[in-house]
C-alpha cells in the first residue's frame, strides 16, 4: 500500500518544525515542490505550489561536537488541488445602485464569501453572481473566498483548501439609475424591466444574452424608462441602462444586473477525469425556488444539497451524472406549462485507475542500490513509462514499468514516472513523483580504551562517542583465537581477546532506525603485552665486597612486576629500588678474596614470568702493607714509605 504523506493545500503556507537538540545544531533544509520562506532554526516557513507531490527534509549538524552525525528527517507531502478564486465586474459603481459580480472561480467549491469592502458580506454554498449596492461613495476592496472541501474516501473532510481574489471598486458620488423587476425567468420568458429615473434625455438599455451576445435590437421600448425583453437559453442574461441629461443628474455608470433563467439544457461544473475512488464535487447553476434531482451512474451519491452533490467514483469507465431541475413555483405561474421551467444536465466522467511508485518515500543508505517499480491496484503496471531523477544518476531500465539507480552521494531527490505517448491516458494521475532521501553516516574518529592488552585477559573496556540517533557496533579480531566483545551493539563494549596478539578492534556507527545505514568503520590496532626475553642486566660498577653496587634491567614494560634476588644471599642484598628496574646492592664480606653470585630479575606480566640473570664475580679488596722509616716532625730529614701488595691507587 501506498505511504500516507502530509496533506497540505496548494499555495498554502505551513511552519515546518524540527526536532530541538539545544544551541548550537544546525538546520539545512530542503524543501521540493514548495518555497522556502524564513529560516529561524529550527523552523522553517514553506509556501508549497501547485498540486501534487512534495517533500521536506532537514539535515541537522553540530559544528562544536566534533562526534555528532548528521541526521537527516524526511516526510513526504501531498499537495491537493485547491480552488483558484476569480471575478469580473466594470470596477465602477453609482451610489446606492446595483454593480453586478460575475464568477469566474474554478468548479467544484463547496463556499464562497464575498467581501464588499463595506463591512457587508454575503455566502453562498455555490457558484453565484451577486449583485452589491453601495450606500457611501469611495474606494472599495472587493474580494471573494473560495473554500474547496477534500474528501476522505467516506465523503469526511480530510482538509479545506481556500484561495481569494481582490478586486477594487470605485463608487461614484452620484446615484444611478436603478432597474426593477429582477427575478428568475424560464427559458424563452419574456419580461419588463424599468427605471424609477425620470426626467432623462436619454434611456439606453443594453442586453445580452447567456453567451454575451449583444440582443439589444430586439428588445421593445429603447429610450424609454420601461423595456420588454424576449429571453432565450439560460442560466441568465444581463441587462444594462445608462441615462443621459437627467434632473437631478444620474452617475455616468451603466447600471448592470444579471438575469437568472432556468434553460432547458443546463451544463454540470466539475471534473470529468477522476481517479478511481475519488469523492469530488458537483454543482449547477444555483436558481431560487428550484429543485435539482440527481442520480449517477457508476458511482455513489456521498451527499446532496441542492444544486451541488458529492460522488465517489468506485467503477472503472465511463461514469454519468443527470440531473433534473424544476421550478415549481414559476409552472405555476401565469403563462407556464408544467413542461416549462424545467431542465436537464448530464456529464460523462471518465473514472482511470490510479498508479503509484514504489518504495516512496524511501530512506536508503549511500551507495546502495533501489529498484523503483509503477504498480496499480492490480499489481505491477503493464503501461510504459518514461523514468527522470532529479540528481540526474545513472539509471537502468529493468523493464517498461521499472528502473534501478545506485545512489553515489546523500541528498534528498526525486524520481518521476509519467505515462509515454503510446498510452496517456491510461491512469489519472500521470505523472508521479516519489521522494528519496540517501543517508551518509560519518565514520568515529577515536576508541578509547587499552592498546597493549595480555593475551586471553578477563576483559577490557573500549568506548566511542555518542551520535545522535546511531548506535555503534564492534568487533575484535586476533592473530590467533577468538576474542569476543560485549555487548556488540552499545556505546561500550567488554573484549576477551584472543591467544595472540597483534590485534585489532573495529567500531562503526548505525542508525538506530530504518534504513540502518553504517558508517565506514574505526580500526584499533590493540598490541599484546609481553616480555622480551634478550633484555640484559647492567652495571657501571665492578663488584668488590662490602661495597654497594648499582644494577638495571632497561626495557621491562612499566606494566610488569619486577623482583630482585641474589644467590648465594649471604653474599649481598637490595638496599634500595626492589621492584623497579634499577636497583642498589650492598655486598657482604666474603670468605675468600673471589667468589661468583648470580643476580636474578623475575618480571611478571600477564601471567608469565621471564628469569633475567647476571653472574658477578665478587672480589675481596686487598689490605695494604706499609713499609717506612721513623722521622720526626720539624726536622729537615727525609724519610721513604713503601705500598706492597696492593692495587693501583
Amino acid at each position: 500500500m501506498p505511504v500516507e504523506c502530509i496533506k497540505v493545500c496548494e499555495n498554502s503556507s505551513l511552519v515546518a518544525l524540527a526536532p530541538v537538540f539545544g544551541s548550537g545544531f544546525l538546520y539545512d533544509w530542503d524543501v521540493q515542490g514548495g518555497t522556502m520562506g524564513a529560516n529561524g532554526n529550527p523552523t522553517l516557513d514553506v509556501l508549497w505550489g501547485p498540486s501534487g507531490a512534495g517533500n521536506i527534509s532537514v539535515t541537522i549538524t553540530n559544528n562544536s561536537e566534533p562526534n555528532f552525525t548528521p541526521i537527516t528527517y524526511s516526510v513526504c507531502i501531498e499537495i491537493l488541488e485547491g480552488p483558484e478564486a476569480l471575478f469580473s465586474s466594470t470596477g465602477n459603481a453609482c451610489l446606492d445602485s446595483p454593480i453586478q459580480f460575475t464568477d469566474l472561480s474554478s468548479p467544484g467549491a463547496s463556499n464562497y464569501i464575498w467581501d464588499y469592502g463595506d463591512m457587508q458580506f454575503d455566502s453562498f454554498f455555490s457558484s453565484t453572481n451577486p449583485a452589491h449596492i453601495y450606500d457611501t461613495p469611495g474606494v472599495y476592496d472587493v474580494t471573494l473566498t473560495v473554500f474547496s472541501d477534500i474528501l476522505g474516501p467516506d465523503g469526511n473532510v480530510l482538509c479545506t483548501c481556500s484561495d481569494t481574489y481582490t478586486q477594487q471598486v470605485l463608487v461614484d458620488s452620484l446615484v444611478g439609475p436603478d432597474i426593477q423587476c429582477i427575478s428568475t425567468l424560464c427559458e424563452n420568458d419574456t419580461s419588463s424591466y424599468f427605471t424609477n429615473a425620470e426626467l432623462c434625455q436619454q434611456y439606453i438599455w443594453t442586453v445580452f444574452d447567456s453567451n454575451g451576445i449583444d440582443i439589444t435590437s430586439t428588445i421593445q421600448g429603447q429610450n424609454t424608462p420601461e423595456i420588454f425583453v424576449q429571453w432565450g437559453l439560460g442560466p441568465y442574461g444581463t441587462v444594462v441602462l445608462e441615462v443621459v441629461g437627467c434632473t437631478p443628474d444620474y452617475c455616468t455608470t451603466p447600471t448592470s444586473v444579471q438575469i437568472p433563467i432556468i434553460p432547458a439544457n443546463g451544463s454540470i461544473n466539475g471534473s470529468d477525469v477522476v481517479c478511481e475512488g475519488e469523492v469530488v464535487s458537483y454543482n449547477l447553476t444555483k436558481w431560487a425556488s428550484v429543485d435539482y434531482d440527481w442520480t449517477v451512474i457508476g458511482g455513489t451519491i456521498i451527499n446532496q444539497e441542492g444544486s451541488v452533490v458529492t460522488i465517489q467514483w468506485n467503477t472503472l469507465g465511463i461514469g454519468v451524472i443527470d440531473v433534473t431541475y424544476t421550478s415549481d413555483f414559476l409552472q405555476n405561474l401565469p403563462g407556464h406549462t408544467p413542461n416549462d421551467c424545467t431542465g436537464f444536465a448530464t456529464l460523462n466522467v471518465d473514472v482511470r485507475p490510479k498508479f503509484y511508485i514504489s518504495p516512496s518515500p524511501f530512506d536508503v543508505c549511500i551507495g546502495e542500490t533501489t529498484v523503483f517499480t509503477a504498480y496499480d491496484n492490480n499489481g505491477a503496471s503493464s503501461a510504459a513509462f518514461t523514468w527522470t531523477n532529479s540528481g540526474n544518476f545513472t539509471q537502468t531500465t529493468t523493464s517498461g514499468n521499472s528502473i534501478s539507480i545506485t545512489w553515489p552521494s546523500a541528498g534528498t531527490y526525486t524520481v518521476e514516472a509519467t505515462l509515454n505517448a503510446t498510452n496517456p491516458d491510461l491512469y489519472c494521475n500521470s505523472p508521479v513523483t516519489a521522494f528519496v532521501t540517501v543517508h551518509e553516516v560519518t565514520a568515529p574518529t577515536a576508541i578509547t580504551g587499552a592498546i597493549e592488552v595480555c593475551a586471553n585477559s578477563p576483559s577490557y573496556i573500549y568506548e566511542v562517542a555518542a551520535s545522535q540517533g546511531l548506535n555503534a557496533i564492534w568487533t575484535p579480531s586476533a592473530t590467533t583465537g577468538f576474542p569476543s566483545a560485549n555487548p556488540f551493539v552499545g556505546l561500550y563494549t567488554e573484549v576477551t581477546w584472543g591467544a595472540t596478539g597483534p590485534f585489532e578492534l573495529d567500531v562503526f556507527y548505525q542508525m538506530s532506525e530504518a534504513p540502518y545505514c553504517n558508517s565506514n568503520p574505526f580500526t584499533l590496532v590493540v598490541e599484546e603485552l609481553t616480555l622480551d626475553p634478550g633484555l640484559l642486566i647492567t652495571s657501571p660498577d665492578a663488584p668488590c665486597a662490602n661495597e654497594t653496587a648499582d644494577y638495571s634491567i632497561l626495557g621491562i614494560h612499566p606494566d610488569a612486576t619486577i623482583h630482585w634476588t641474589i644467590d648465594l644471599p649471604q653474599y649481598g642484598s637490595v638496599v634500595a629500588g626492589q621492584g623497579t628496574e634499577n636497583i642498589t646492592i650492598q655486598w657482604n664480606d666474603i670468605p675468600s678474596n673471589s667468589v661468583n653470585a648470580t643476580i636474578t630479575a623475575t618480571a611478571e606480566l600477564c601471567g608469565n614470568q621471564t628469569l633475567y640473570t647476571r653472574v658477578i664475580n665478587l672480589n675481596r679488596a686487598i689490605a695494604p702493607v706499609v713499609v717506612g722509616t721513623d722521622f720526626c716532625v720539624g726536622v729537615g730529614t727525609y724519610g721513604t714509605v713503601a705500598v706492597t701488595n696492593a692495587g693501583s691507587f
